[in-house]
């Protein structure tokens, strides 16, 4: 089975068995002339040690220098390497899948594959996580009932993403990609302490804020909100031998993230919206009836499945894949003069992927392309880690030559509505792709 590295700053999770395993946070504490601590590690530093916490090494992932004297540490892509080492220790040399947020530019993807082969990991997929989790549509009675767009939100440390799905011939695609700038968990928090700083001030006259000890306390709690669980949520600072106790109204708590729901509404529209777990505590009074959440047992099961369908492909050392439904917002098309003929399927390592399902990028073998949109009436099934075409195999081409029902694919054949077959190289196709979806 190839281990799925879930990176994110939020909930970055490491999966080789059943479940995945502890999540953790994107934090890092710089100590001067000590080695970083990552992860839930650092937490205790955040407000104690605000100058020496970094907690944008994901959001913001490059290597332009940072001002640290930690130990191993020049710039943000040290430190994502830091937190992948501490998680895959027993993963040395092994393949693994990463999913990444649909944020990330190309150039993000690479250098992200870049520090996954320096340790000795071997990437064979990057999978989009909004399609890894909007596949919950499909699974639920959602996808049937709605007619319209669907959408997946995904809240990050310092900003949030609102990707919207369509579903077109069973196929899921991402339509576009929004993002919510600073509007993020930490934002979030720091609502909350001030809110309840003043209260504590009101009631106690005492200012938590104003001490980094006490102000770390809240901050711990306030991450084990639970908005969902009677009327009030009960805090308690220490200082000095002195207990400071408060009870804040849940209806309080949950009008501080409010106006951040009442804008992804208004962007959504009507779309049923998908959110991750992991804030259920928070975001379950705000939710409409349409809305629901992805749990992460379900994500790394469908991330799964998607790896299933391309596990026969040759996966060295070098060998990077990006597999997501609809394309990266950053993706720019390139012109071609195969643009007019759109493809339906995508035929890689003996296996057919829809256009609009999945998207690869191979920099070893060529990439051969379906030209038209009707080759799901093909019916192709798996054999003997081929594929066969089905009833209307005659309708079909393979490298020019008519088909028939029961001949096999391969990785170098290619499919095509003519005895014109079209091949294309791997920046063809993703040009092409991108032509489909204006």
């Amino acid at each position: 089975m190839t281990a799925i590295i879930n990176i994110s700053d939020t909930f970055f999770s490491c999966y080789n068995s059943e479940s995945p395993r502890e999540s953790d946070i994107g934090f890092a504490y710089l100590q001067d002339k000590q080695p970083v601590i990552c992860g839930r590690s650092a937490l205790p530093y955040f407000k104690t040690q605000p100058g020496k916490m970094n907690t944008r090494f994901w959001h913001e992932l490059n290597t332009t220098p940072i001002d640290t004297n930690a130990l191993h540490v020049r710039h943000h892509a040290d430190l994502a390497w830091h937190q992948i080492k501490q998680h895959v220790k027993d993963l040395d040399k092994q393949d693994v899948a990463l999913m990444v947020s649909s944020h990330y530019s190309q150039s993000d993807l690479s250098l992200l594959a870049g520090i996954c082969q320096s340790l000795q990991l071997r990437v064979s997929a990057m999978i989009d996580r909004s399609v890894v989790s909007a596949l919950h549509f499909t699974e639920s009675g959602y996808a049937k009932s709605h007619n319209g767009p669907l959408a997946y939100v995904e809240i990050q440390q310092h900003q949030s993403i609102l990707v919207f799905f369509e579903i077109a011939d069973n196929a899921l695609q991402i339509s576009r990609v929004e993002t919510f700038a600073s509007e993020g968990l930490i934002r979030v928090y720091d609502k909350y302490l001030h809110l309840i700083r003043q209260k504590f001030i009101h009631n106690e006259r005492f200012d938590p804020l104003h001490h980094g000890q006490t102000e770390q306390q809240l901050f711990e709690q306030i991450q084990a909100i639970d908005t969902t669980s009677g009327n009030v949520c009960s805090f308690t600072v220490e200082h000095d031998n002195n207990e400071y106790k408060l009870d804040v109204a849940n209806d309080e708590l949950i009008a501080i993230i409010t106006p951040f729901l009442r804008d992804i509404y208004a962007r959504a529209g009507n779309s049923p919206i998908l959110f991750d777990s992991a804030f259920r505590r928070l975001l379950m009074p705000n939710l409409r009836q349409q809305d629901c959440f992805c749990e992460h047992k379900q994500l790394f099961s469908n991330a799964q499945h998607i790896l299933l369908n391309q596990q026969n492909r040759d996966s060295g050392p070098n060998h990077i894949c990006e597999v997501n439904l609809g394309s990266f917002p950053h993706s720019k098309p390139e012109h071609s003069k195969h643009q007019q003929r759109l493809p339906s399927h995508i035929l890689l390592a003996g296996e057919a992927f829809p256009v609009g399902t999945y998207r690869f990028i191979d920099t070893m073998n060529e990439i051969s392309l379906v030209p038209e949109n009707n080759l799901k009436n093909a019916h192709i099934t798996e054999v003997n880690n081929t594929f066969c075409l089905g009833e209307r195999a005659s309708e079909l081409y393979i490298n020019g030559k008519r088909g028939q029902i029961g001949a096999q694919l391969l990785l170098k054949d290619t499919l095509s509505m003519s005895d014109s077959a079209t091949q294309l190289n791997p920046a063809q196709a993703i040009a092409i792709r991108e032509k489909a979806l204006q």
